[in-house]
């Protein structure tokens, strides 16, 4: 199924991303694979909505990590984290909870925009400080930086009095958009700007790309909860490290 990993088989994005990040692109079998080559040691990992030719990438790049929605016969999926997708040419249906939450963010007095290069420098600020206080690694931004003065790259932000409340930073492809990072000021949580937020975003990209991507999640986490209640389908992600 088409999602957000199609863009890391987008040949324009890619040569983006990876240059910024210091790696080269290979190709097999018409999968795009990322390299990155530090003394004697080889990193691979490839992203897509499928990997049909998994043992041919394996067999020139055995520790390369392939990340993907569909399974990959006869291996073991890493984890079980996933992500949901919403089909913009499809019906579908906010859950009641969430519409009232955004009913309630919309009479906060926020302000929507999107960010140019000094917002992204606010932003990743916040991002930084998110990380370190929720203990997950952040993008660096040089790359979120050179993708964001490309096509493919989008910042979204929500202000009020001044202040970032919270912001989205996007990657739009042809087909599909996903949500690549986030950052949340806990002074506004219980406004709901990401509710705001994210119905702004799949109203923008409505007629442009055909499926919006949450970006990842693990299942009954609070992070799960919120982004389930925007009506989209739930497919889980399968990580595989290296030849199994």
């Amino acid at each position: 199924m088409l999602s957000g990993f199609s863009l890391w088989q987008d040949e324009g994005f890619l040569r983006v991303y990876a240059e910024e990040r210091g790696w080269s692109i290979d190709e097999i079998g018409g999968i795009k694979i990322m390299v990155s080559r530090l003394l004697w040691r080889v990193k691979a990992e490839v992203k897509a909505d499928e990997i049909p030719n998994a043992d041919q990438i394996w067999n020139k790049y055995p520790s390369a990590v392939l990340k993907s929605y569909t399974p990959i016969t006869g291996c073991q999926p890493a984890n079980n984290r996933g992500t949901y997708l919403i089909e913009l040419n499809k019906p579908f249906t906010f859950k009641k909870n969430t519409r009232n939450q955004l009913r309630k963010a919309q009479r906060q007095g926020f302000t929507v925009e999107k960010a140019n290069l000094d917002g992204l420098n606010e932003w990743h600020r916040l991002y930084r400080r998110n990380g370190v206080e929720h203990g997950f690694n952040t993008q660096s931004q040089k790359v979120m930086k050179a993708l964001l003065q490309s096509p493919y790259g989008c910042l979204i932000t929500a202000h009020k009095d001044g202040e970032l409340a919270a912001g989205y930073y996007l990657l739009i492809g042809k087909d599909a958009a996903m949500e690549w990072a986030a950052a949340f000021n806990r002074r506004y949580t219980s406004q709901n700007p990401n509710n705001l937020l994210h119905d702004e975003i799949i109203t923008a990209l409505t007629g442009r790309v055909k499926v919006y991507d949450f970006g990842g999640v693990v299942k009954g986490s609070s992070i799960d909860h919120f982004k389930q209640g925007f009506g989209g389908i739930y497919m889980p992600l399968y990580i595989y490290g290296g030849k199994q």
